[in-house]
């Protein structure tokens, strides 16, 4: 069974894979609207890597779920410090060059009618804080393209890209041949397991939904919040 290391950067979740000679890293956490939106966590994100054996080296890619700041913000700082690659799905590279506040909001609709009035009444903050995570967001390079087709097991990586939009464009999960998923954010379990509660797309993101309701899925591991089992949020027997 691969191990999953959860990363917790307060309210934003990376995941460390150790591999043979060393390691993969899901998401790298970044910008919240949560506290100081100046603040990307790398400092914690770094010390957690050491406390975990994961030095310069020894990280020997990271896939990044989807392309927003709080998944992806830390990328530039890896690739400097590891000299590692970045890779990510097609759909979602306008996400890490040329960001602007429209870009960042762009997933910023909801079905939920009281989330959607909060995003009104709370429009004008929201907008301030993004533009100050603009300002500070730095550009990187996606070294590879990812996709269903991509081979992790050149990483000695037993899994397998899925592609599952609507979250955003480009949003993947990392399905693992033991039945484990890390989701990034077409799950979150903040309160209680739960869909992604805002999207880019949400007829996509249904569609993504079901083609996983259709796989041998067992536990998720989601991009913000506690892992869970899948079974939980379908309130099904598996």
């Amino acid at each position: 069974m691969q191990e999953i290391i959860r990363l917790d950067l307060e309210t934003v979740n990376c995941y460390l894979l150790p591999v043979k000679n060393g390691f993969i890293l899901v998401d790298t956490g970044g910008f919240t609207f949560q506290g100081d939106p100046t603040d990307d966590k790398c400092k914690l994100l770094e010390n957690k890597l050491i406390e975990n054996g994961c030095v310069p080296g020894m990280l020997l890619l990271v896939i990044l779920t989807h392309g927003d700041v709080d998944h992806s913000a830390n990328s530039k700082f890896l690739q400097e410090k590891y000299n590692v690659k970045i890779v990510l799905h097609k759909m979602d590279l306008e996400l890490t060059r040329d960001l602007t506040v429209e870009k960042v909001l762009s997933n910023f609709k909801f079905k939920s009618k009281i989330y959607m009035i909060l995003s009104i009444i709370m429009s004008s903050l929201i907008k301030k804080a993004t533009k100050k995570i603009v300002e500070s967001f730095v550009s990187f390079k996606v070294d590879e393209f990812i996709d269903e087709e991509y081979n992790l097991l050149q990483y000695n990586l037993n899994a397998k890209i899925l592609y599952l939009p609507g979250h955003t464009n480009g949003s993947i999960g990392i399905l693992l041949d033991d039945g484990n998923l890390i989701s990034g954010d077409i799950f979150a379990n903040v309160k209680k397991p739960s869909i992604a509660m805002n999207a880019l797309n949400f007829s996509l993101l249904n569609e993504s939904i079901l083609k996983l309701k259709n796989m041998n899925i067992k536990n998720i591991y989601p991009g913000h919040g506690t892992p869970f089992m899948f079974s939980e949020l379908l309130n099904i027997d598996k």
